[in-house]
């Protein structure tokens, strides 16, 4: 698939077919959320209509398809590193639904070259970065403002990450503490796994309940389902908000480039 240089692979469409999958994920949790939220909001009946069912039913099974998909790119992709790979890795099977349309976008841009082109802006984060740090550009070769460029661009790409972060973020958690328990405790309404047994057939009396194996079945699968699912979902919920945290307070590469900068300058 990487035979060619900053072009995509000859065969287009197999990323147009992975694509629209990759993306309806993440689409069709935007919309539920949004509903969910609406209803708290406007305080409309929160039962879910057919068309979101409709809508949101695939988006687990599409996860699970594309899983083997994502992990076989990532694992035999020649424009990743070993780092890059354990990361991603990482990133595709613990953020499924978000953690694919991440790399994705990040492969298509790295086929096409455009990772590594800088605009106006980066330019202007880089003037600022090394104002604020009071990096002596003189000192610095070609080759050394291209590297910091090049990092100075990845600092706002990941600073505007976070502003798109926050929401998702916000719906995740949301998702794993209200609205997946809710509808596991919904669903498992309509399957009480219980069955009534008659004891006098005359009078047709009924005092005793025993539980009925089928439906008890179904009803502990609709409770582990829902709970592995709050807790994924809760888990990338928290795993962005780490991120976030780590890029604004504690990204060691950032402060080690600063020392490294004004070490080399003296």
């Amino acid at each position: 698939m990487e035979k060619t240089q900053n072009k995509l692979p000859r065969s287009k469409w197999i990323f147009i077919l992975i694509g629209i999958p990759t993306f309806y994920m993440p689409l069709a949790y935007l919309i539920m959320a949004i509903w969910a939220i609406g209803g708290m909001i406007f305080n409309y009946d929160l039962e879910t209509p057919i068309w979101l069912l409709f809508i949101i039913g695939p988006a687990y099974f599409v996860t699970i398809a594309l899983w083997p998909i994502y992990i076989v790119w990532v694992l035999f992709s020649k424009r990743l590193t070993k780092t890059e790979k354990l990361k991603w890795l990482f990133i595709v099977i613990l953020m499924n639904m978000l953690g694919m349309p991440w790399f994705y976008v990040t492969m298509v841009r790295r086929y096409l070259g455009l990772e590594n082109q800088s605009n106006q802006s980066d330019k202007k984060v880089f003037e600022n970065f090394t104002r604020k740090n009071k990096i002596n550009l003189e000192n610095l070769s070609t080759k050394q403002k291209s590297i910091l460029i090049s990092h100075c661009r990845k600092r706002r790409f990941q600073k505007r990450g976070i502003i798109f972060s926050l929401p998702i973020i916000a719906l995740l958690l949301y998702m794993a503490i209200i609205y997946i328990p809710d509808k596991g405790i919904q669903l498992s309404s309509n399957f009480i796994p219980t069955k009534t047994l008659i004891i006098d057939s005359v009078n047709n009396t009924t005092n005793e309940i025993l539980p009925l194996p089928l439906l008890q079945k179904s009803y502990v699968k609709i409770i582990m389902f829902c709970g592995a699912f709050a807790g994924v979902t809760g888990f990338s919920g928290l795993f962005l908000l780490a991120n976030c945290i780590r890029i604004l307070f504690i990204d060691k590469q950032h402060k080690l480039l600063i020392d490294f900068i004004k070490a080399a300058e003296k």
